[in-house]
């Protein structure tokens, strides 16, 4: 059989984490804030890669992103990271940024200000491969449960 045309979608969780249910497509979110550690990478968010499935997340590629701490300002210590994690634990980043790099969501409204991909990556169910939202907060705990956390992040894929 041959593979299908390639389609466009968006991952994304918009408001709490915490919300039963939540408000997105993700597989899973965290539903717990983050530990407050300098340099301890949490998962926020995964998609497990539906079997005969492949992503494509194009390098250039401009998402929308914001997570808020306790008392609902905006992120601004730590960083956020996406990758590819494949079966054996190992991952492909596609994109790595400080926090503080994001601004605003109103600001991320205007494509100019939207951060983009920096690599293009491809994630495979066939692998077993998981888009995740990673996070180090920088000793800034983000509070998964404010509406202020959103992200949206646009992908192309092909069935078959």
């Amino acid at each position: 059989m041959a593979a299908g045309p390639v389609q466009s979608n968006t991952l994304y969780q918009t408001g709490s984490l915490a919300a039963s249910p939540p408000d997105g497509n993700f597989t899973s979110v965290r539903a717990t804030d983050t530990p407050a550690a300098a340099g301890a990478v949490t998962t926020l968010a995964t998609y497990d890669v539906p079997p005969a499935t492949t992503i494509r997340m194009a390098g250039g590629r401009k998402f929308m992103s914001q997570f808020v701490l306790a008392g609902g300002g905006v992120m601004t210590t730590g960083n956020l990271t996406l990758a590819v994690e494949h079966q054996d634990g190992s991952r492909t980043i596609f994109f790595k940024s400080a926090f503080v790099t994001f601004g605003s969501l109103a600001a991320q409204a205007d494509d100019l200000f939207k951060p983009a991909y920096t690599t293009t990556v491809y994630a495979s169910g066939a692998r077993g491969d998981k888009i995740v939202v990673l996070a180090d907060d920088g000793g800034t705990a983000i509070d998964v449960s404010l509406a202020g956390n959103t992200i949206v992040l646009p992908y192309d894929y092909r069935i078959g």
